[in-house]
């Protein structure tokens, strides 16, 4: 069996998944600046791009677990470290892949963070803001409103 042939397939599977991630940050990057322009709408398309990615993101990972899993069963180890047939410079390189993988999450992780707290801000702002309308127009209501008053009845008494 060539095990050299499918650790690279898992190497390929990696950079795929690292270019996904790429997309992710440009996008999560994107979301701070609509944030921050009040970019209702393209905050909206940032998240759904996102979701879009994201699922790609998952059927890369159930692609990578299942060969990862039968080179392990085929190798008959518990970690391709341990085993003696593949080449040493493709592992390094599948950890390297890896790491970095890791470290774009950690980015995009962080980034959100930031996103969501502006968001929350944003959110809050607004809240305010509709209260003040409300009361203005409630103010307003009371001194140019529909008066209560409906005239007066005369009433004869003398019939």
């Amino acid at each position: 069996m060539d095990y050299t042939k499918k650790l690279e397939d898992l190497i390929t599977i990696l950079k795929d998944k690292k270019i996904l991630f790429s997309e992710m940050t440009k996008l999560t990057k994107g979301q701070t600046d609509s944030i921050s322009e009040d970019g209702v709408d393209m905050l909206t398309r940032l998240i759904s791009e996102k979701e879009g990615i994201l699922q790609q993101i998952i059927d890369l990972d159930d692609k990578f677990k299942s060969s990862y899993d039968s080179l392990k069963t085929e190798l008959g180890v518990d970690s391709l470290e341990k085993s003696n047939d593949l080449p040493r410079y493709l592992l390094v390189e599948l950890k390297k892949e890896t790491k970095e993988i890791l470290d774009m999450i950690h980015e995009i992780s962080e980034i959100d963070k930031v996103n969501k707290k502006m968001a929350q801000e944003l959110k809050d702002n607004l809240a305010s803001e509709i209260k003040k309308i409300n009361i203005l127009k409630q103010t307003n209501g009371a001194y140019f409103g529909k008066s209560s008053y409906q005239g007066s009845y005369f009433i004869d008494s003398k019939k």
